[in-house]
């Protein structure tokens, strides 16, 4: 029986052989991260300016560095973490992904999400938050809310919204919205973990 970490390697090699959209026609690399398999919180982003792979951040520039930021409130250890991109292979910073190439990487997600099993799913930005959620209901009225991720079989997979970092850096003011959507998701991790020891 292969472990999640071969699992998750498997999937990996996936996307890197797909050719599901357009995006693998000028594809160099794909957007792939450190996998922790057992992480409790999964980040999901839409990727802006590509992948950094110092940070190991869909993110570059001050997107990632904001990003980082968070991270570093959520004060979640990083094998407890893990960070993914709703699309897998760079997209251009002048355009966003197309619908067909967003529904060509989704199913890539719902894989690792199954396999990882994570207890917090922190959905950055529209892009990711409509797709976890079939929803379109703009992020100024869901962010900070706990939805039941939609259509999915494990039934404790809880999804917060919240805004993409590198809206949070072009607009400052929401800066406190988001810092307060990170105080739901700790108290969310904290509340799965304690009915993980229950269980």
């Amino acid at each position: 029986m292969p472990t999640r970490r071969e699992k998750l390697k498997l999937i990996d090699k996936n996307i890197k052989a797909c050719t599901k959209c357009s995006l693998c026609e000028n594809r160099r690399n794909t957007i792939l991260n450190e996998h922790f398999p057992r992480a409790r919180l999964m980040i999901v982003a839409e990727p802006q300016g590509g992948f950094d792979k110092h940070s190991g951040f869909p993110l570059t520039g001050k997107g990632g560095k904001m990003l980082a930021r968070m991270i570093n409130a959520l004060g979640v250890r990083r094998e407890d973490l893990f960070i993914e991109s709703i699309t897998k292979c760079n997209v251009s910073r002048f355009r966003a992904a197309s619908q067909k190439e967003l529904q060509a990487c989704f199913p890539y997600l719902c894989q690792q999400i199954h396999i990882v099993k994570p207890h917090v799913i922190l959905s950055m930005g529209t892009v990711s938050t409509e797709m976890l959620l079939d929803t379109k209901e703009p992020m100024s009225r869901i962010h900070g809310r706990v939805f039941k991720l939609k259509d999915y079989e494990y039934k404790d997979i809880w999804v917060i919204p919240t805004y993409h970092p590198d809206f949070i850096f072009r607009t400052p003011q929401k800066k406190d919205e988001a810092w307060d959507d990170l105080s739901v998701v700790r108290k969310q991790l904290r509340i799965a973990s304690e009915k993980a020891l229950t269980e």
